[in-house]
């Protein structure tokens, strides 16, 4: 529709609010003003788990798109391997440490392929996994970094609600969910650090 949003979007940008806090949990929120959409997002931390759950509430009083991908950046100098479930479909390299150095590639999963878990390994034989309900987060990218846009390898594993890196494109490919008033998109990621 034209209107300009920041890089990364809005939520990337903005300060939020402390609703409730004690020692293993934080809920925060933030109205946008770009769209009449407040998000709230839950972290909890129980030992080796972290679970994020986010819910959209569209405030206002007409229909809106709704766009959100989770842009996590990891090291990734010392990732042997990443495995992405529940099987592998993107036949291109993912070790951040095999690109050329000064280049960057993103890769999207087509959509109707779903994804629910990537798996990240280290080199110590730590192995972080981050899974999500493929009905909640139907969409999945992957961006990896040899030394085009950070100083070290890194890797952003990218379950979205919206295919792609924009909300221009997923709404032009039909890829993205609209809002109705009053209507709340509720979805959660889970990550576990573990030895394998």
């Amino acid at each position: 529709d034209g209107k300009e949003l920041p890089d990364h979007g809005e939520a990337w940008s903005r300060s939020w609010q402390v609703i409730q806090k004690s020692n293993s949990s934080v809920t925060l929120s933030v109205d946008l003003t770009s769209r009449p959409l407040r998000l709230v997002r839950k972290i909890d931390i129980a030992g080796d788990e972290v679970l994020l759950s986010y819910a959209i509430e569209n405030i206002g009083n007409s229909s809106t798109p709704i766009f959100w991908s989770a842009h996590p950046l990891f090291d990734a100098t010392e990732i042997v391997e990443v495995a992405l479930l529940p099987k592998d479909v993107i036949n291109k390299e993912l070790l951040a440490t095999n690109l050329l150095k000064g280049t960057s590639a993103e890769h999207w999963i087509s959509p109707g392929v779903f994804i629910n878990s990537v798996e990240l390994y280290k080199s110590n034989k730590e192995k972080l996994s981050i899974s999500w309900d493929n009905q909640e987060i139907p969409y999945f990218g992957i961006f990896i970094d040899n030394g085009e846009y950070c100083l070290d390898p890194v890797i952003s594993p990218q379950p979205a609600i919206g295919h792609k890196v924009s909300e221009k494109n997923a709404y032009e490919s039909g890829n993205i969910e609209i809002l109705l008033p009053g209507q709340v998109k509720q979805f959660e990621l889970k990550l576990k650090l573990e030895e394998v």
